[in-house]
C-alpha cells in the first residue's frame, strides 16, 4: 500500500488581492483556472497510481475560496480519501465576510497568510478596515481564525510574509501569537520571494554549501495539479517534471519513469550537496557547470535542480 505525504490542488490563479512578491503573480484580474472535471480525475489518477493512504490534500491559488468549484472538490476528497486531511491555504478574506464557509468546507487545516506587502485596508463586512495586522503586533485575522477554531475543529498555521524593515512589529506579533498558532516566517523582497530568509541575505539569496539544509527537497513526497491541468512529480511545479495532464492512460507509466531518475530517487535521501559533490569527484566533464551551482546564490531550492537538469547532467 503506497503512501505519500501530500497532494497539492492549485486551483485558481484569481486572487482578491494583488501582492508584489506572489509566486505565481495572482491578482483579481486572472482568469485561469481549474475545471471540476480536472480535479475528479485527478483523483481517480491518484487510486490508479496506487497510494491509498495520502496525509493531506492542500488546496490553493491564488485564493481557493474564489474557485467556484471548491465545495465540491472538498467533498470529493472525503469520498476517495475519507482519511485524508484537508489544508486551505487562504489570506481568510473570503471568510470574514461569510464565516459560513468553515462549516461548509469542514477543512481539517487552514494556512493563512499575513502579508506586510498586502493594502491593509479592506472592505469587510461593507466597512473599511485593517484586518492583518497593526502597529502593536495585533491581528484581527488571526484573532477571528482563532475565535473559529474550536467551534469548528481545526488547526491553525499562519505564514508571515514582509520584509526586514518589519522586524518590530513581527517580534510584537509573535510575542501575541507564538502560543496560540504556529507561525511560519517568510523574507521578502517586493519584486522577489525568498524561502525562509535571514536579514543578512535578503538581498542575495543562499549558497548551497554554506546552507545546505535551505535547498533540502520534497521530491519523492508530494504531488501536485497545477493551474494548467498538469501533474507535476515536485512540490513546486517545475516544467522538469511534467508528468502528464489529470486522466492521461499514460500517467501510471510516466510517474514510474520518473521515481526511477537518479535524482528523484537520490535528492531526497542524500541532499542536494552531497550529489553536487560526487558529481564532481567523478565527472570532470560536468566540472565547469558544478562550480557554477556552487558558487551561484539562489533565492528557491528548486532553482539548483532546474540548472542541473537544463545542464543535461540529469534528465527528469
Amino acid at each position: 500500500m503506497k503512501s505519500l505525504n501530500r497532494v497539492v490542488f492549485q486551483v485558481t490563479k484569481k486572487c482578491n488581492l494583488a501582492c508584489a512578491h506572489c509566486f505565481f503573480n495572482s491578482s483579481p484580474n486572472e482568469t485561469k483556472k481549474l475545471n471540476f472535471n480536472q480535479t475528479h480525475k485527478a483523483l481517480i489518477d491518484l487510486g490508479k497510481l496506487g497510494f491509498k493512504n495520502i496525509d493531506k490534500f492542500i488546496i490553493t491559488g491564488g485564493e481557493p475560496t474564489l474557485w467556484p468549484d471548491l465545495l465540491k472538490l472538498t467533498a470529493d476528497i472525503r469520498k476517495f480519501f475519507p482519511k485524508s486531511k484537508i489544508r486551505i491555504d487562504t489570506n481568510g478574506i473570503s471568510f470574514l465576510n461569510n464565516p459560513d464557509w468553515f462549516a461548509r468546507l469542514g477543512a481539517d487545516i487552514y494556512d493563512i497568510s499575513i502579508d506586510q506587502f498586502h493594502d491593509q485596508a479592506l472592505v469587510i463586512n461593507k466597512k473599511r478596515a485593517n484586518i492583518f495586522v497593526d502597529k502593536n503586533g495585533e491581528s484581527p485575522l488571526v484573532d477571528f481564525f482563532i475565535k473559529n477554531r474550536v467551534k469548528y475543529k481545526f488547526a491553525l498555521s499562519v505564514r508571515w510574509t514582509s520584509d526586514s524593515k518589519d522586524e518590530d512589529i513581527f517580534n510584537k506579533f509573535f510575542k501575541k501569537y507564538n502560543k496560540k498558532v504556529n507561525i511560519e516566517r517568510k523574507l521578502v523582497t517586493a519584486t522577489g520571494r525568498a524561502e525562509n530568509l535571514s536579514h543578512d541575505s535578503i538581498n542575495s539569496g543562499y549558497l548551497i554549501k554554506e546552507k545546505p539544509d535551505n535547498f533540502s527537497c520534497l521530491m519523492g513526497d508530494s504531488l501536485i495539479l497545477a493551474i494548467n491541468g498538469f501533474w507535476y512529480g515536485c512540490y513546486h511545479p517545475v516544467s522538469l517534471t511534467k508528468l502528464g495532464r489529470a486522466g492521461d492512460p499514460e500517467i501510471v507509466k510516466r510517474f514510474t519513469e520518473l521515481i526511477a531518475s537518479p535524482l528523484y530517487k537520490n535528492l531526497p535521501k542524500q541532499g542536494l550537496l552531497k550529489i553536487l559533490k560526487d558529481i564532481q569527484a567523478k565527472h570532470p566533464e560536468h566540472k565547469k557547470t558544478i562550480e557554477k551551482i556552487l558558487t551561484k546564490k539562489y533565492w528557491y531550492r528548486c532553482q539548483p535542480c532546474e540548472d542541473l537538469c537544463r545542464a543535461k547532467i540529469f534528465k527528469l
